[in-house]
């Protein structure tokens, strides 16, 4: 599995966020800010959240959470009350309940379902205004959250914004909420900082963001968010009855194998893998219709099921085919 240096810190102003957009990027944004909310510790701008229920339900990432009484305002600058309602360990998002001001409606944001595919063109909205984004792999999986267990992952590349990084929100170009940027890769070159110049720098860390290419007047940095298939999970528990998440999981430890497939090395008594009868050092080859080339081919095809489905999964045992029926069952400590 491939490593990711992540900074949950927050990125200074390089070029004003918003230079270069488009004009349709443009009336995007305006568009949904009434639908974005700016979080703040103090005078200092730590993040954004995306509304998600009219009922004034908020989505953002924990990186945007500074202090222990956050709050927030408008674009416009109106004062909004703000609490934390709930948060998923996963993926490290959190649901907040806002008090909009008196007049005022939330609009809820849509959420994107489906994946984007590489190259997608996007917009990312930060405390600093709208920039410019894009999908650069949808094909990632890494580890956000102090649970250490891995997540499925967006990569993008965006435009380094003016002011907070932590929550970034990015939208696809008809106006569907994609991301939320929870983690960026760190500088791995001295001469990044000299690309930068002497302002792009992350909070605790003397490492900018890495440097890509240009698009339009501001560098590219590389940051990372929740899969937009996890993020629609996250926020469909969120606005459950009981705010909880429920990610799937059948109890299982698995690694890769010499041969292609992923190799189970032990089973959780009483789980749905046991169930189903799962055995340790079967190698799970296909799962729910999908070939399993490794571990993290494995993880990827259950992290797209949903909780109490019922999948076919077909594993070699001496090396002999059999198939089984397992119900997924939910994710646990």
């Amino acid at each position: 599995m491939w490593s990711l240096a992540v900074n949950w810190g927050i990125a200074a102003a390089v070029l004003v966020s918003g230079q270069g957009v488009t004009e349709r990027e443009q009336s995007l944004f305006d568009q949904l800010r009434p639908s974005v909310i700016l979080l703040s510790s103090g005078v200092k701008v730590t993040g954004t959240a995306a509304c998600i229920d009219p009922r004034g339900y908020f989505v953002t990432h924990r990186s945007a959470l500074e202090g222990l009484m956050p709050t927030a305002r408008t674009f416009d600058g109106a004062i909004v009350p703000i609490r934390i309602q709930a948060s998923d360990e996963l993926t490290e998002l959190v649901l907040l309940t806002a008090t909009l001001p008196i007049g005022r409606i939330a609009r809820a944001v849509p959420v994107l379902g489906d994946t984007p595919d590489e190259g997608t063109k996007l917009l990312a909205i930060f405390a600093g205004g709208p920039g410019r984004a894009e999908v650069s792999s949808d094909n990632k999986t890494g580890i956000l959250s102090r649970q250490r267990r891995v997540v499925t992952l967006t990569e993008l590349r965006f435009e380094l914004p003016q002011q907070a990084v932590g929550g970034g929100l990015v939208f696809t170009l008809q106006g569907q909420l994609a991301g939320i940027i929870g983690a960026t890769l760190q500088a791995q070159v001295q001469d990044a900082a000299k690309s930068l110049g002497a302002t792009g720098a992350f909070r605790g860390s003397s490492s900018p963001p890495t440097v890509i290419s240009q698009y339009g007047p501001s560098a590219l940095a590389v940051g990372y968010s929740v899969s937009s298939r996890t993020l629609a999970r996250v926020i469909e528990g969120f606005l459950s009855p009981d705010h909880i998440v429920r990610h799937p999981g059948i109890g299982v430890f698995c690694r890769d194998a010499e041969e292609p497939g992923a190799l189970v090395q032990s089973v959780v008594k009483g789980s749905p893998a046991e169930k189903a009868g799962l055995q340790a050092n079967d190698l799970i080859v296909e799962f729910a219709g999908k070939p399993i080339l490794n571990q993290i081919e494995f993880f990827k095809a259950l992290s797209e099921r949903k909780v109490g489905e019922t999948v076919r999964l077909t594993v070699k045992r001496e090396e002999q085919p059999v198939i089984l029926s397992l119900t997924i069952g939910e994710l646990t400590d």
